[in-house]
């Protein structure tokens, strides 16, 4: 693992669409992003604002093959 930086910012928000866009069970994630049209402009800009406040207020973290992350 590796701490992410902003440079890393689409990968992290690319790992991280792919692990909840086909995810459709009632959960927290949905009841902000829906299952309607543009979900995954939806789901992107979440995604993109959670990176953006892990790495304010925390720490972002890249797996090495930068097919997994931590916020």
């Amino acid at each position: 693992m590796k701490k992410a930086t902003y440079k890393d910012r689409e990968k992290v928000v690319d790992i991280l669409c792919q692990a909840f866009i086909d995810v459709l069970i009632p959960n927290s994630i949905n009841f902000v992003v829906k299952n309607s049209g543009n979900r995954h402009e939806r789901l992107k800009a979440l995604m993109e604002l959670q990176f953006d406040l892990s790495m304010l207020n925390g720490s972002v973290f890249l797996s090495d093959d930068q097919k997994g992350c931590i916020l």
